[in-house]
């Protein structure tokens, strides 16, 4: 986002800013601000209440993720004990034009409250879509995918695209982060010595199946943090 590219060039970090959306990496970038010493006012999540009850449903995947639980909660409380304001179930989002500044102030509801912010600096975040440019100039079959809400390759669970000689792995195929990435590849490579005769399905599946079960904790992530339409 905008704001994480800012705080990698000197000058240009914003403080006393609002942060605004869902996703984990809202948190993250929050918190990097404020590990570079940059005062934040308040982060508005923007999350659906329901959005934890459709993820109920994968609590047990998070199990075999207990490392993205740990960081969550770590970033969590870092954010909270740097005094920051944390406001949840945000909606009506508004930004108040505030002269040549840009803004003056942010309005939101939250849990039904209307509230207001005086900042000059707003930076929003509803998620992150996966870079399919090569997948579709590749023939790649794509489909509308409700939960990330953009267009997705169409993949089976090794990756595999429509195209028999592409398998579509990491960022291009979705958004699961960098260690779900590394994961995707290693199943994908399993699957591609399983149709060279390399082994057999059964060891592509046994191989595999640690990967899985940690792939499993974000099927949690993204039914938790799907953004708000």
């Amino acid at each position: 986002m905008a704001a994480q590219i800012m705080l990698k060039n000197p000058g240009l970090a914003a403080s006393e800013a609002v942060f605004a959306g869902t996703g984990p990496l809202l948190y993250l970038v929050v918190w990097q601000y404020l590990q570079a010493g940059i005062k934040v006012k308040a982060l508005l999540d923007t999350t659906p209440r329901a959005n934890f009850y459709l993820a109920m449903g994968k609590w047990l995947g998070a199990c075999y993720g207990v490392g993205y639980v740990r960081k969550g909660l770590a970033l969590l409380r870092g954010i909270k004990s740097a005094g920051v304001s944390l406001i949840k179930e945000v909606s009506e989002l508004e930004a108040i034009a505030g002269g040549e500044s840009g803004i003056s102030t942010v309005k939101y509801v939250a849990k039904g409250q209307a509230g207001s912010i005086d900042t000059q600096h707003l930076f929003l975040h509803q998620g992150v879509v996966p870079n399919i440019n090569l997948a579709m100039a590749s023939g790649c079959q794509h489909y509308w995918h409700d939960q990330q809400i953009c267009w997705t390759p169409e993949m089976d669970q090794w990756g595999q695209s429509t195209q028999t000689h592409i398998s579509i792995v990491g960022d291009a195929g979705g958004i699961g982060g960098a260690k779900a990435s590394a994961w995707q590849g290693s199943m994908a490579v399993q699957n591609i010595a399983c149709m060279l005769g390399r082994h057999t399905a059964h060891v592509r599946d046994q191989n595999s199946r640690k990967w899985r079960q940690k792939m499993a904790a974000r099927a949690c992530i993204s039914a938790l943090y799907r953004p708000a339409v």
